[in-house]
C-alpha cells in the first residue's frame, strides 16, 4: 500500500508539473514582461513557502553561508530559468520545451563530470549520448522544410535546464548542514524576488494583476501553486523513498507535458519529434541519480 502511496504521489506531481509549460506559454500569449512575471512568481512561491516555514516553527537561516546559497540559487534556479521560460514559450510548442527542461540530469551529469564530483560511467555516458542525439534531433525539418522552431529559441531554452543543472552543482557542493530543503527553498525564492524587483522597478516591466482574476491571473496562480506543492511532495518522496526513486518523476513529468501541449494547444508532431521523445527517456533512465543519504 504504502509504495502503491508513493507511485501514485510520483504521478500526480508528474501530472501537475507537465503542465508548467502550457502554463508559461498560455501566460506568454498575454504578452506580458519575462521578468516581470517571473517576479510575481518568486513573490508567489516565497509567501506561501515563508508562511509554511513559520507553520513549521523552523527558522530561515541569514548567516554569510546561507545567503550566498539563497543568492545563488534564487538566479540559477528560479529568476533565470523562469524568465528564460516566459521569453521562449510564445516560439516553442509545448511539448517541445517539455523536453528540454527534462535535460537537467543529463547536463548535471555532465557538469559533474567536469568540476570532478562525479566519473565517467559508460552506461551513464551512453544515456548522455542519447540526450544530445534527442535535442539534435529538434533541429530536424518537418514536412514544410522549416525546423520545428527557430534554431535561436531551441538555444535559448537550453538555457534553461542549463540554469538548474548549475543549481544543482552548487548545491552538491555548498548546500548548507543541517538546513531542510523547504527552508533553504523558502530563502531562495525570497532572495530572487528581492533581486528581481529593482530590475523590474528599473526595466518598468511591472506586471499588473486585475480583479476580478482573468485567464492569465488564474494561471498564474496555477502556476505558483503547482510548483510549490509539487516540490513539497518531491521532498517527501526523496525523504520517504531516497532520491533515486524520487528522481523517476522525470519520466511522468516529460510524458504529461507533451501530452498537456497535445491537449491545450492541439499540438503536433512529426516521427523525428517523437524519436527524440523515446531517446530522451532511454537517455534519462541511463543517466539516473546514484544512491545517497536521504534527507532527514
Amino acid at each position: 500500500m504504502t509504495s502503491l502511496w508513493n507511485l501514485s504521489l510520483l504521478l500526480t506531481i508528474g501530472f501537475a508539473w507537465g503542465v508548467t509549460p502550457s502554463l508559461a506559454r498560455l501566460i506568454a500569449q498575454f504578452g506580458a514582461s519575462p521578468v516581470g512575471l517571473t517576479l510575481w512568481q518568486a513573490i508567489g512561491g516565497g509567501t506561501l513557502l515563508l508562511a509554511v516555514t513559520i507553520i513549521r516553527r523552523r527558522a530561515l537561516p541569514l548567516d554569510r553561508a546561507h545567503l550566498v546559497f539563497y543568492l545563488f540559487c534564487g538566479v540559477a534556479g528560479t529568476a533565470l530559468p523562469t524568465s528564460m521560460m516566459f521569453t521562449v514559450a510564445p516560439y516553442l510548442p509545448a511539448g517541445i520545451l517539455a523536453m528540454l527542461l527534462t535535460t537537467v540530469p543529463l547536463l548535471t551529469y555532465a557538469l559533474g563530470i567536469t568540476c570532478g564530483i562525479d566519473r565517467i560511467a559508460a552506461g551513464r555516458l551512453f544515456g548522455l549520448l542519447l540526450g544530445v542525439g534527442a535535442v539534435g534531433l529538434l533541429f530536424i525539418p518537418n514536412g514544410t522544410d522549416q525546423a520545428i522552431a527557430p534554431v535561436r529559441w531551441i538555444a535559448l531554452a537550453l538555457l534553461i535546464p542549463m540554469a538548474y543543472s548549475l543549481e544543482n552543482i552548487f548545491i552538491a557542493l555548498r548546500r548548507p548542514p543541517n538546513t531542510d530543503s523547504l527552508t533553504l527553498l523558502t530563502g531562495m525564492m525570497i532572495m530572487s524576488a528581492i533581486i528581481l524587483a529593482p530590475i523590474v522597478g528599473i526595466s518598468e516591466a511591472y506586471v499588473p494583476l486585475h480583479f476580478p482574476f482573468g485567464v492569465l491571473e488564474w494561471a498564474m496562480l496555477a502556476m505558483i501553486l503547482i510548483n510549490v506543492i509539487c516540490y513539497a511532495v518531491f521532498v517527501y518522496l526523496v525523504t520517504a523513498t531516497g532520491p533515486v526513486f524520487a528522481a523517476q518523476a522525470g519520466y511522468p513529468v516529460m510524458i504529461f507535458g507533451v501530452a498537456w501541449g497535445m491537449y491545450l494547444f492541439d499540438e503536433q508532431h512529426t516521427a523525428w519529434i517523437w524519436v527524440a521523445f523515446g531517446l530522451m527517456l532511454l537517455g534519462m533512465a541511463l543517466v539516473r541519480e546514484r544512491p545517497v543519504a536521504s534527507e532527514v
